[in-house]
């Protein structure tokens, strides 16, 4: 709803600029680009996220993902390479 009233204000400004309402007709051009490019970009974000959130440097997290607020909550990169190194010896030293 945000970006189709984006587009409306700035159609409305367009017509106070120019002083012509033929402006209109660009609205459900912009309307329809704004659904579209919305739609993409929540997919990407979601994609993005599913992927983050089994990253190994977010495995130590504190409640998970989602409850994570505090930098204190998120585990350093010492965790991390400890946590690799653990999981290298008890593969026998295998990646």
């Amino acid at each position: 709803m945000g970006a189709i009233f984006h587009n409306l204000g700035q159609i409305v400004v367009a017509m106070g600029l120019t002083k012509t309402t033929g402006l209109l007709v660009y609205l459900p051009v912009l309307v329809a680009a704004g659904i579209g490019t919305g739609l993409f970009t929540g997919l990407v974000a979601q994609s993005c996220y599913l992927a983050l959130r089994k990253h190994p440097i977010l495995e130590g997290l504190k409640g998970g993902v989602e409850r994570a607020k505090e930098p204190a909550d998120l585990p350093t990169i010492e965790d991390t390479e400890s946590r690799t190194e653990q999981k290298n010896l008890k593969n026998g030293g295998e990646d």
